[in-house]
């Protein structure tokens, strides 16, 4: 159960990781 719950939310968690990542870079870009 907890491993199917972790194999589920680690990708979402990744993708949002990844949205924050670049929009901190552009945010920082245009400054």
């Amino acid at each position: 159960m907890i491993s199917s719950a972790i194999g589920l939310f680690l990708p979402v968690v990744l993708a949002l990781v990844g949205i924050i990542y670049l929009t901190i870079k552009e945010n920082k870009k245009s400054c």
